[in-house]
């Protein structure tokens, strides 16, 4: 009977019934190859195409008609091969073979799509001679997820390609001529993502500048010309009906999507405002469900556009805000969004109060300016911001609750969207500018104060902003350490490398180290001179003394290490006691080895690592 037993549990399955012992757990985390991000920059041998897909790959389905791969062709030797003297030629007229491409688009769909779902597969047929530029687009972004070493040289490769058939079409005013507004939008959000991917920082200084045109493209045309996606429908027959709602519901995808890409660029920056702001998107219907969506034919789509909802992004985010429930019918990708409308609705009340007008109250009167207090306001100290902060937290929370049963019906597996949860209360409750900023600039050579040892002006104020958060938003600061804490826990087992995650990672690595360099110490905290030796015993006789901040919890521990979690030891994979001397060095240690993970991105995932390694030897320095 023993030994029968022993046997049984020396192998575990999915399920129980595989083993006497235990089962897997639930993992579901995309096969990447994490390369260095130093491997083969392409501008130090030149760029070349010179690529055929594997043997051995399996066998995928076509794309590409014969005239778009002829005009990529075409548009390769005359912008690459044969180009003008001032323009670099590339070191090859060699062109990968249209199995290469099919491949590639196939990545796009296994990778891309599921982050970037604007492209309507059932329908994605060849239709003019433009779309052979949004399938090289499709291609440039795909590249990055190839899995031979020489990867990143091909991808830089096609990515300059791309960059140079959009200059082209740029200064011969072909966009107007050969695209729609939908398409263009496309094209330039994959070519924006594409080069941030891109380890030469004059490239991702170029997609900066580009940021502004897609934006101003969105705003200008796209949302103006389908604010609820009324398509034409009356006396069609129902697969044209679909053909016409699928081009509606794409640009509205592409229109959205942008939105999103442009607001977590501007919170990764720090520079000026969003955008693309919620006015602008506001009146734009929300995406159909995935189900929907993926319908591969108009009897199945007719079915469940009956019962689909037909609510504008504004009417579900006030539904959410004020009902306090979420609009029913709506998908992941709608409630992906209208997480990111809670963010920069906050973040949007946060810019007003400290605004210095928002504190003057117009009187007929005439006064003195220097009589009205101009000095800067600290958001989370004014009443107004307070209540609308708390109200986002509420509605977040409103989402993530929905999550957690998707979660249970997925046996434990944790969708994409949970992320965006867990990333939000970041972007809501951290300081996120301020550790940013410090990072970047302990980060310049023979400035920082690593080197002369000396702080500046700057790194003096934005290291008291950040210990005042620490401190007197205390609150706050630990539930968004919570879910930083569980971006850990979602990338190591869930990620799936969309563009996002190296900057959720950063942002969770940063928020986590700025809250053990920056929390006083239990024993310096400076007990009220009211309370007593038994009130202290009674206030700490409920609590639990542990919690493990990179794995999900029951919210009973959340609330309390919320409440008193200094009183807590606050464990983490790698770190041990987040309060401990040399728990900072750690964090900033576990996540740039998380980052070294997401392969895929590698200019974003360098940049990330670069800072935090900048933070680690000015501790170093200092021990």
């Amino acid at each position: 009977m023993t030994e029968s037993l022993g046997h049984a549990s020396s192998t575990s399955g999915d399920f129980y019934v595989d083993s006497s012992a235990n089962r897997l757990p639930r993992i579901k985390r995309q096969k990447i190859i994490a390369r260095r991000p130093s491997e083969l920059r392409s501008q130090e041998y030149g760029w070349t195409l010179n690529w055929a897909p594997p043997t051995n790959q399996d066998a995928v389905s076509s794309h590409f008609a014969d005239f778009e791969y002829e005009s990529m062709h075409n548009a390769f030797l005359t912008l690459c091969v044969n180009c003008t003297p001032v323009v670099t030629p590339f070191m090859s007229a060699q062109f990968p073979p249209l199995e290469a491409f099919d491949h590639l688009i196939h990545l796009f769909f296994k990778h891309i799509h599921q982050s970037l779902p604007f492209v309507h597969r059932p329908t994605f047929n060849p239709d003019h001679e433009g779309r052979w530029i949004l399938l090289l687009s499709m291609a440039s972004i795909s590249a990055w997820f190839l899995e031979d070493e020489w990867a990143n040289g091909f991808a830089e490769s096609l990515l300059e390609f791309l960059r140079r058939v959009t200059l082209y079409f740029d200064s011969s005013n072909g966009w107007q001529q050969s695209f729609t507004n939908c398409r263009h939008a496309q094209i330039r959000l994959l070519l924006l993502l594409s080069a941030s991917a891109s380890q030469h920082e004059s490239v991702k200084m170029w997609s900066d500048r580009c940021v502004s045109e897609l934006c101003y493209l969105v705003t200008s045309s796209i949302c103006r010309s389908y604010p609820k996606g009324q398509y034409e429908r009356s006396g069609m027959p129902p697969s044209a009906e679909w053909i016409n709602w699928s081009e509606d519901e794409q640009t509205r995808r592409t229109a959205l999507l942008v939105w999103q890409a442009g607001f977590l660029r501007y919170a990764q920056t720090a520079d000026g405002r969003p955008p693309v702001t919620l006015d602008s998107i506001a009146q734009i219907r929300l995406p159909c469900t995935d189900a929907m969506f993926e319908a591969d034919n108009a009897e199945t789509w007719q079915a469940l556009e009956a019962k689909s909802s037909k609510a504008s992004y504004i009417e579900a985010l006030q539904h959410l805000y004020i009902d306090k429930a979420l609009l029913p019918e709506l998908g992941d990708f709608s409630h992906t969004l209208l997480i990111y409308g809670v963010i920069q609705r906050t973040r949007e009340m946060q810019d007003h109060v400290q605004h210095p007008l928002s504190r003057f109250e117009p009187i007929a009167e005439k006064r003195q300016s220097c009589e009205v207090n101009m000095q800067p306001v600290w958001a989370p100290g004014v009443p107004l911001y307070t209540k609308w902060r708390n109200s986002a937290c509420d509605c977040i929370d409103i989402l993530h609750w929905q999550a957690n049963a998707a979660i249970g019906m997925a046996a434990g597996i944790e969708p994409p969207k949970v992320l965006h949860l867990h990333f939000s209360r970041i972007l809501m409750l951290v300081p996120l500018d301020q550790l940013l900023g410090l990072a970047r600039m302990i980060n310049i050579p023979y400035a920082s104060s690593a080197d002369t040892g000396k702080c500046t002006p700057e790194e003096n104020e934005m290291k008291r902003a950040i210990g005042r958060w620490a401190l007197s938003d205390q609150y706050k600061a630990r539930l968004a350490a919570i879910h930083a804490g569980c971006i850990f826990w979602h990338i190591r087992r869930y990620s799936t490398n969309a563009y996002y995650e190296p900057f959720a990672v950063l942002a969770a690595t940063l928020t986590l180290w700025a809250l053990g360099t920056f929390t006083p110490r239990l024993n310096a905290i400076n007990q009220s001179p009211q309370m007593g030796e038994s009130a202290i015993t009674e206030q700490r006789s409920d609590v639990r003394d542990i919690i493990l901040i990179d794995r999900p919890t029951d919210d009973e521990l959340v609330q309390q290490f919320v409440r008193q979690g200094q009183q807590m030891r606050v464990h983490m994979t790698g770190v041990d006691d987040l309060w401990a001397p040399s728990a900072p060095y750690k964090v900033l240690r576990e996540g740039r080895n998380l980052l070294a993970t997401l392969g895929a991105w590698a200019g974003e995932t360098e940049r990330a690592i670069s800072l935090i390694e900048g933070l680690v030897m000015t501790r170093l320095r200092e021990s």
